[in-house]
């Protein structure tokens, strides 16, 4: 049998979830499958990181993928040693929002 090794940051780089920063240093992921969902608390879950998450069912029937939004949201800083590339993306978009943030 062969072994296969999956890190924290191909899980979060590779699934089709969308990132958000608020310009404060934190991140939000939203994705809108329950099956990705499940990778994306094994990645977080993995490293340690510390996240508020939520499930939003339009359907109520969680068995349907459809109609689903998971979100969590976490420091960035979390992530810096266990993922650095999703690290410098979601930070340099954590500046150009906190830039915009300033503005308004």
């Amino acid at each position: 049998m062969k072994n296969i090794e999956i890190t924290a940051e191909w899980i979060l780089g590779i699934l089709p979830c969308y990132a958000q920063a608020d310009g404060y240093g934190t991140i939000t992921l939203m994705a809108d499958n329950l099956s990705d969902s499940h990778w994306i608390d094994l990645a977080l879950d993995t490293m340690g990181v510390i996240y508020d998450s939520d499930i939003i069912d339009d359907d109520l029937d969680l068995e349907d993928p459809n109609g689903i939004l998971v979100f969590w949201d976490f420091k960035i800083d979390e992530i810096k040693y266990d993922c650095p590339n999703l690290f410098a993306e979601w930070k340099r978009m954590d500046l150009i929002n906190s830039l915009y943030n300033r503005k308004n």
